[in-house]
């Protein structure tokens, strides 16, 4: 149901904006049509050549801008505008004939894209969001440093509950019969290997650290690749605009 909210989103954000563009090329199509016939008009009118680069450019351009009308309508065709929505504009466009009223179809169309920009990036950006809970949407055994303690093996995941980032560890009892979880509220991230007070023999060359409401925990990875791929996931879940729900891997 989000998905297809979200592709609806995409399509009107689209047509809106090819909309857009098609009545400024309908309108530069229809000034630049009119001008050439009043300019034929009035060569006629005087029996004169008059000055016939002038005409012909008019004609040429109105023919370009007749030709960006129609491929932008084509396209909001395509992303769902409707044959009567489209023809609406163009004829709207042709009738435009006062420069205050092209200048203000062009600023419409300028704000029309850059909105259908916004829409688009926000979707990218929610798309890469979504493979990266795919990637990482299992559960990680890690080696874990709860506050000053020794680091022992625990089941680490990350996910949104109740509009707060927890931090769930898992606890395995009776060589793998059964495990026991515990949750800590994530407030902040810092640097793990700043700090003291935890065990760098070892552990110390890729750490992540957590700062929660019950102290810092700190992951430890067996190497760069796999911490870098937390990290970059941590900072986009701290400047994420909406919830992301996600484990490691």
């Amino acid at each position: 149901m989000v998905k297809r909210k979200e592709e609806v989103r995409l399509r009107t954000s689209k047509a809106n904006a090819t909309l857009q563009v098609t009545g400024v090329a309908a309108a530069i199509a229809g000034v630049a049509a009119a001008g050439s016939l009043k300019r034929s008009m009035h060569e006629e009118s005087n029996g004169s050549g008059g000055n016939m680069d002038d005409s012909a450019l008019s004609r040429v351009v109105a023919s370009a801008a007749a030709l960006v009308a129609t491929v932008c309508a084509e396209a909001a065709e395509s992303v769902g505008a409707s044959k009567a929505h489209v023809a609406a504009v163009i004829s709207s466009g042709i009738a435009t004939q006062s420069s205050a009223d092209i200048a203000a179809l062009t600023s419409m169309a300028a704000t029309s894209l850059r909105e259908d920009s916004s829409v688009n990036l926000t979707a990218e950006n929610k798309k890469h969001v979504s493979e990266e809970q795919k990637m990482l949407g299992r559960g990680a055994l890690l080696p874990v440093q709860i506050q000053t303690g020794n680091f022992v093996h625990r089941i680490v995941s990350i996910f949104y509950k109740h509009d707060k980032l927890v931090l769930k560890l898992g606890k395995k009892h009776l060589r793998g019969a059964f495990t026991t979880y515990k949750e800590y509220v994530i407030v902040d991230a810092v640097d793990g290997r700043k700090g003291g007070g935890f065990d760098t023999s070892a552990h110390a060359s890729h750490i992540i650290a957590l700062c929660t409401t019950e102290g810092i925990i700190k992951l430890s990875f067996k190497d760069s690749k796999q911490c870098r791929v937390w990290r970059v996931l941590e900072s986009r879940v701290f400047e994420a605009d909406v919830p992301i729900d996600f484990t490691g891997d």
